[in-house]
């Protein structure tokens, strides 16, 4: 995974959210249009059509509003928090292979839908009524004495009328199951009663098929009503906000890269629900130089190839090979866009809790591919994390090299010398007095150790800071120490706590370490 794919998983999540809640919202509608049609009398009234119209514009304005606010998310997650209108502007002057644009579209869609609503209802509710003339008919002929048999050819046409009446209308295999069961009943009885003549013995099943068929009717305007608000509508709602957020996030990409000295193009990805074969699979397979499915800035589509296209576009920056020019791009992506990887960050509850401690954002990602850190690759920083608390991270010194500043201690001017970085990324900063001081104190140590130790030191102050094997505060000066080993002995540069920012000196030490006057605050799993 990268930031892309989580701000892309990010989105999508807070869409599926809002579709979820549209369809439960969807149920309460089902149920207002049949308890409004049941208190009519399975009636169309003007009151039931500017309802359903309203259904209608609501959830064609909820569109509208989820496209701008997953373009405002991604926008904000991409650090481009000003171009969310250029993003919204662009996804909007789009024109479909119609000739509408989005909010043509909408509008067309709303007349079909309340149009559509209107159709299929009265169908259904003529298809009700239709059933229960037939078996009225039937059961009023039945029930006529002396009873009529009804010859082989009139039974056919009996029960291929309840058959038509059916036939077109009904939504659902479940339904269309149960109206040929029904009419297999009709069939079996009506034979039945030609041939046996009898009146009493079948009247109660004729009864009961009688209210079967008024029953299944009301369950067909049920159907049709579901069908109309999930099939069409739902699906219809879904179709279009899924494909233009999908949109919105692949511009919004571009909009964040497309200026960026670093991205030489974007890789075009399918995603692990891509199916059967369609134009996606052309644009992973182009080559135009640069590798495999990897497009050019001036060339890569500025949308989605078709509906519900899942595929994704990643960025590349320069020379695959340029791990370098990889790394810059990713501090820089994470200077300038900190909420997405705070976001990556805080899907793992112990990195969570690191990155609560103060350890650097950064430090959770690796390049090449891109991808956050193991618990186990943070090991050493689970350590580190106690330190930042006396120590500090990523602080300036505020000063450069040349620069004549004050001596902490004894309030001399004195030159910078030198900057280093120590381990959690703080300047630490060595001072013409300091230096001197410890060229001088080699010169007067009584032990040849001690000399080579402390000069061995000097010359490697970086190396110390920045990969210390061990860190220790001493109680007695109130400093702490980062040392590393120099065959068996240490070096140790000493910081002070009230001015950390300063190297005091470079110190030898034999390894014997007091515990009451040396408090190891860090130490390496592995020593080298």
């Amino acid at each position: 995974m990268d930031q892309y794919k989580l701000i892309r998983n990010l989105i999508l999540q807070y869409l599926e959210d809002n579709l979820e809640k549209l369809k439960d919202s969807q149920e309460e509608v089902v149920r207002e249009i049949l308890k409004r049609l049941q208190q009519e009398g399975y009636r169309i009234t003007p009151e039931l059509e500017e309802y359903v119209s309203q259904v209608v514009s609501q959830n064609a304005n909820l569109i509208k509003t989820l496209i701008t606010r997953s373009a405002f998310l991604a926008t904000q997650y991409l650090g481009i928090p000003q171009k969310t209108k250029e993003v919204l502007r662009e996804i909007e002057k789009h024109e479909y292979p119609d000739g509408l644009n989005l909010s043509k579209r909408l509008w067309k869609r709303q007349r079909e839908l309340k149009t559509q609503f209107k159709t299929v209802l009265f169908r259904n509710i003529r298809l009700g009524e239709s059933a229960k003339k037939i078996a009225y008919e039937f059961q009023y002929k039945a029930e006529k004495r002396p009873f009529e048999p009804l010859t082989e050819e009139e039974l056919p046409k009996l029960v291929q009328r309840l058959r038509d009446t059916a036939k077109g209308i009904i939504q659902g295999k479940e339904e269309r199951a149960k109206w040929e069961k029904l009419i297999r009943e009709y069939e079996r009885y009506i034979r039945q009663r030609s041939k046996l003549g009898t009146y009493y013995a079948h009247r109660t099943l004729l009864r009961d098929l009688t209210k079967a068929v008024e029953k299944l009717s009301e369950k067909a305007v049920e159907s049709a009503v579901r069908w109309w608000a999930y099939e069409k509508q739902l699906y219809y709602l879904n179709r279009i906000t899924r494909t233009e957020v999908s949109n919105v996030i692949h511009l919004s990409i571009l909009k964040e890269t497309e200026k960026d000295p670093y991205i030489i193009g974007y890789r075009w990805e399918l995603s692990p629900a891509h199916g059967r074969p369609d134009i996606c699979d052309h644009l992973v397979s182009v080559d135009f130089g640069l590798g495999k499915g990897v497009w050019p800035k001036d060339k890569v589509p500025r949308r989605k190839p078709h509906p519900h296209c899942t595929c994704h576009i990643t960025p590349i920056a320069g020379d695959p090979k340029n791990v370098k020019l990889k790394n810059k791009f990713l501090k820089e992506h994470i200077r300038k866009n900190p909420q997405v990887y705070e976001q990556w960050v805080y899907t793992r509850k112990w990195a969570r809790d690191l990155y609560r401690k103060g350890v650097p954002l950064e430090e959770f990602f690796k390049n090449s591919p891109l991808r956050m850190k193991t618990r186990e690759e943070m090991k050493e920083w689970e350590k580190k994390a106690e330190l930042i608390k006396v120590l500090g991270v990523n602080q300036k010194a505020g000063v450069k090299v040349g620069d004549e500043i004050e001596h902490p201690l004894y309030g001399i001017k004195t030159k910078v010398v030198a900057v280093y970085k120590d381990l959690l990324g703080n300047e630490r900063v060595l001072t013409e007095h300091a230096k001197q001081h410890v060229e001088d104190e080699a010169k007067r140590d009584k032990k040849k150790w001690q000399r080579e130790t402390r000069t061995w030191g000097l010359e490697r102050i970086g190396e110390i800071l920045e990969s210390p094997q061990r860190v220790v505060y001493d109680n007695k000066r109130d400093a702490f120490i980062l040392l590393r080993r120099h065959r068996n002995r240490w070096a140790g540069v000493v910081i002070g706590k009230e001015r950390p920012q300063y190297i005091y000196t470079v110190q030898p030490m034999s390894g014997k370490f007091n515990p009451k006057r040396y408090i190891t605050l860090y130490e390496r799993a592995a020593e080298e």
